[in-house]
């Protein structure tokens, strides 16, 4: 998910990045349709966040995963640490919740397939 989906408020990629994995994990839990339709309005809200700063890629760790085909950035959980970032998305932003300054941190991973350039990385929903 990049960040042009939020900024922009892009709620058609949003939906085709994040939508059917939401969808199929919610039915492997034999979730009702009502739950999904729940989802699909908290999805609504996220990107509808007014006053959205994005704040910038900084002091993250690289998690690799899958044969290290996968990666994600992560705020580190050692030490030098920010308590309140400990194992969040690198990737973040903080919005205005009324009374309250709150922050939102999706997971991205991301997936480069064997012998691709680097333009060709995807990310994984």
């Amino acid at each position: 998910m990049n960040i042009y989906i939020y900024k922009n408020k892009n709620f058609d990629t949003f939906l085709k990045a994040k939508y059917s994995l939401e969808v199929r994990l919610k039915k492997s839990r034999f979730r009702k349709e009502i739950d999904v339709k729940d989802i699909l309005e908290e999805y609504k809200d996220i990107l509808n966040y007014e006053n959205k700063e994005f704040q910038p890629l900084e002091n993250y760790v690289i998690n690799f995963y899958g044969n290290n085909r996968i990666v994600a950035l992560r705020h580190p959980s050692k030490e030098p640490v920010d308590y309140r970032l400990r194992g969040e998305s690198a990737f973040w932003f903080t919005y205005d919740e009324g009374d309250n300054i709150m922050a939102y941190f999706p997971s991205i991973y991301l997936y480069l397939p064997k012998r691709q350039p680097l333009d060709s990385l995807q990310m994984i929903p």
